[in-house]
């Protein structure tokens, strides 16, 4: 937040306005926010995979916080693996609220830590984007992918399960949460593309 203020606050004094919403202009650049996290002590191997596996069981959930708002899916990128026991979580914009999203992102890994859950996707090299969003069955099978990732703010909603990030339900954020982005759903969809960047815009 308060890099985001800083910028904001240095392009003011210049008479010009920064902006950190998703979609600021339909023809040029998307914005986004990448979060890196490593493992202190350092994770043994099986522990390592299961915590990424926790986090895959977790991922519609944890994009729907990470991707928070109606035009956060014109960018979606997955995982990174930056070095061992490092990671680069790159779902996720600044609409979101980063604790949040942090915290579910922490339980879900912990959750496949205890639950031991097997790491069944490999890496897919060179492009991680062809991996998120695979064309060929065969590819789709040698890499172990089964799941698309969301590609809306509604396909994100799907299900009525938080999965491996349950315990935020229990003081009532997950439900109330998800009432929250049906009626964001209902209220932008229902603008011109024009108008809803706008009002990104000024918002964030």
């Amino acid at each position: 937040m308060q890099t985001q203020e800083t910028i904001r606050t240095i392009y003011a004094r210049h008479g010009l306005k920064a902006t950190t919403a998703p979609l600021p202009t339909f023809a040029g650049p998307t914005n986004g926010v990448h979060v890196h996290l490593t493992a202190k002590p350092t994770l043994p191997r099986e522990a390592e995979e299961s915590f990424i596996a926790g986090i895959f069981r977790s991922l519609p959930r944890l994009c729907l916080l990470g991707l928070a708002n109606y035009d956060s899916y014109h960018r979606v990128f997955p995982i990174r693996q930056v070095d061992e026991n490092r990671w680069e979580f790159r779902f996720l914009d600044a609409t979101a609220n980063v604790y949040l999203f942090i915290a579910a992102l922490l339980q879900a890994g912990r959750a496949g830590i205890d639950g031991k859950v097997p790491l069944e996707m490999i890496g897919a090299e060179p492009s991680p984007a062809r991996s998120l969003f695979p064309t060929e069955p065969e590819y789709v099978e040698d890499f172990g992918i089964d799941t698309r990732m969301p590609k809306s703010l509604e396909s994100a909603l799907e299900g009525d399960s938080w999965g491996e990030v349950g315990e935020l339900t229990n003081v009532g954020i997950g439900s109330n949460y998800c009432k929250v982005k049906e009626d964001e759903i209902k209220y932008f969809s229902a603008m011109t593309d024009e108008e809803r960047r706008r009002r990104f815009v000024s918002h964030f």
